[in-house]
């Protein structure tokens, strides 16, 4: 893919089928772009998405949120109301929205954005989480490793038509509400069929929710995940141990600074929370294995897995169709002019001072001591390598990322896995974010060429069945492969409705079933292989 220059960051960016024709398109709402797929010719060049753009846009999703069976553009604006584009048979949107009107809502940065059917009525519902960082106006999320001081998360429901209206409080989502949330699922976590909620947050970690069938959810972080704390970023699903469930990935920031802080024992007495949580939330990635729907145990832990770097995108692939899947993390949070870390002035200082409320004399103090990495004469985190974890068949890990041309030396953000040209190897979409590439993207089309079989599942918006939140089963030899159509588990993205399973070997596959979320179940007896199926409800 040749790179597009903008000062507009190109995420978030949509892989979706708008015409039906089997193939996706690329969209990206904040450049007020879309690229028609003419594969295997390549993307058209760009057309306009809408007649009256709305401007940079924080997050965005496309499906049918009016219940007519055609997909439509939800987008969470940069400091403005939330909007709903509907869409039309021919895979356009009008130009004028309906703007969520939320009383009294606060809008800001909001990157956090899913859908789901959580209250089991036939239309998709939304949770849109938003993140205010540090050092605005002399803040500094307070605790740094249980912040509830952002800007308000809000869980809306429609009424069927695309019209929303806010149940958060009543819904049982308001107590942590203020998470600094970057990422965010309607999933089925604990196998009853209805839409939990995960959420993915900076100076906390992971929360999840389990939703009673209605709409209504408890808080069951503890109860599902042990050590989940972490400067989250995003999360990913995957089969990682190849036990046919759904496992989670969080990603999250390590850190070298800590580990020198506590190698040399060195922290202040008079706050020792600092010291004693400094360590679990620079842990970095974690990995959580499925237990039947009880539980996520860790495992598959190890300095490969764990380290990566200051992380942020991260996306599952199954990059040479082996059957397991594979991993790819986007790293760096910026490089400057000289390896001269500004991370250690974070450890050392800046995550002792501050609080929730606004401190003029703390932000003159922050500014004096930001000036040289505003600049970027120094670096933070800076030039650390993009990481493609190697599934070793399901007992760890190898990095690959150099060796697969996709390591990547500047500083990443979003990314998306997608087969876009429908030849069964799953390509990868790459956001870059330095100084001198900021609003470019990278194309990285599969050449990986082996002998292994594949066989892929498309799912087809139809009015009032959206295919968010189906789980595809497939019954392939001796295994079970199961994977579900989610949102949010893109970092400022979301992916088509197809789903790729990469089987090795495997030259016959018993059969396909999807579980859609009224819990209809439709299956394809002795699917043909190399190819994509498409069903509708």
């Amino acid at each position: 893919m040749s790179e597009q220059a903008s000062a507009t960051p190109i995420a978030p960016w949509i892989v979706y089928d708008l015409n039906g024709d089997g193939l996706p398109e690329l969209i990206l709402p904040s450049w007020n772009a879309i690229f028609w797929n003419r594969s295997p010719s390549g993307f058209s060049a760009r057309e306009p998405l809408l007649d009256d753009p709305v401007g940079r846009v924080e997050s965005a999703l496309i499906a049918d949120f009016t219940g007519d069976g055609n997909p439509d553009l939800f987008v969470s604006p940069t400091g403005k109301a939330p909007r709903l584009y509907p869409g039309s048979s021919k895979g356009a949107f009008v130009s004028e929205a309906k703007v969520v009107n939320v009383p009294g809502a606060k809008w800001g940065t909001a990157p956090a954005l899913t859908a789901g059917d959580i209250d089991a009525d036939g239309d998709l519902d939304l949770w849109i989480g938003q993140y205010k960082g540090p050092y605005a106006h002399g803040t500094m999320p307070t605790p740094f490793f249980d912040a509830n001081d952002s800007d308000p998360g809000y869980l809306l429901i429609n009424d069927g038509s695309g019209s929303f209206t806010d149940r958060t409080e009543a819904g049982g989502l308001g107590e942590k509400r203020f998470r600094h949330m970057y990422t965010a699922s309607f999933v089925d976590l604990d196998d009853d069929g209805d839409q939990d909620l995960l959420t993915v947050s900076d100076f906390a970690g992971l929360d999840a929710y389990r939703n009673d069938g209605t709409g209504n959810f408890e808080d069951v972080s503890d109860e599902l995940f042990a050590e989940r704390k972490g400067f989250g970023v995003s999360h990913a699903f995957g089969d990682f141990d190849l036990d046919g469930r759904q496992d989670l990935l969080m990603v999250g920031m390590n850190s070298t600074t800590v580990r020198r802080l506590e190698s040399l024992g060195l922290g202040r007495e008079y706050m020792p929370e600092i010291s004693s949580m400094r360590v679990p939330m620079t842990y970095g990635n974690r990995i959580f294995l499925s237990r039947e729907g009880k539980a996520y145990a860790t495992g598959l832990d190890s300095e490969v897995t764990r380290a990566t770097g200051w992380s942020w995108g991260s996306a599952t692939i199954d990059i040479e169709n082996d059957g397991d899947e594979d991993t790819y993390i986007a790293n760096g949070m910026m490089s400057g002019k000289s390896a001269e870390d500004y991370c250690t002035q974070f450890w050392r200082h800046d995550v002792y001072l501050g609080d929730s409320l606004k401190n003029y004399d703390l932000l003159a103090y922050f500014a004096d001591n930001r000036r040289a990495l505003d600049s970027k004469n120094i670096s933070w985190n800076g030039y650390e390598h993009n990481r493609l974890l190697l599934n070793l068949s399901g007992s760890g890990f190898l990095e690959a990322g150099f060796l697969m041309g996709v390591a990547l030396e500047f500083d990443c953000r979003s990314v998306l896995a997608e087969d876009l040209d429908r030849d069964g190897r799953v390509d990868l979409l790459v956001e870059a974010y330095d100084p001198e590439r900021l609003g470019r993207g990278s194309l990285f089309t599969n050449q990986v060429n082996n002998t292994n079989n594949w066989i892929g599942v498309r799912l087809q918006e139809e009015g009032g069945h959206s295919p968010i939140g189906a789980r595809i089963t497939g019954a392939i030899e001796s295994r079970t492969y199961s994977k579900s159509v989610v949102t949010g588990d893109v970092w400022r993205g979301q992916r088509s409705n197809a789903r790729h399973f990469g089987i090795g070997a495997a030259k016959h596959v018993k059969s396909i079933e999807v579980r859609w979320t009224d819990g209809h179940i439709q299956t394809i007896s002795n699917p043909a292989i190399g190819r994509y199926h498409l069903v509708r409800r």
